[in-house]
């Protein structure tokens, strides 16, 4: 289980505590790396590891992300970089 995965479950508590699921958009894989700065590749191979969020069926052949989830993430990459700072 990747340090990800803790903080996933953060957000699905919030998400199912909050009423307004109206308001959560998804964000198509062009937008997911212009926002992290990641490659496609690396995108999957952080999925797989259970280091960054999981995609979301949106068609028969799309996926997208949670903005929140994203968003999420960088915040706590950002974090991240912080604590480990002398």
């Amino acid at each position: 289980m990747g340090q990800y995965a803790e903080l996933n479950i953060m957000i699905d508590i919030k998400l199912h505590s909050n009423s307004s699921y109206s308001k959560a958009c998804v964000l198509r894989l062009p937008e997911v790396m212009a926002r992290v700065g990641l490659c496609r590749a690396s995108i999957y191979k952080q999925m797989a590891s259970g280091s960054f969020p999981k995609s979301i069926a949106i068609g028969i052949r799309a996926r997208g992300w949670v903005e929140s989830e994203i968003d999420t993430w960088i915040a706590l990459r950002i974090r991240t970089r912080e604590t480990t700072q002398i």
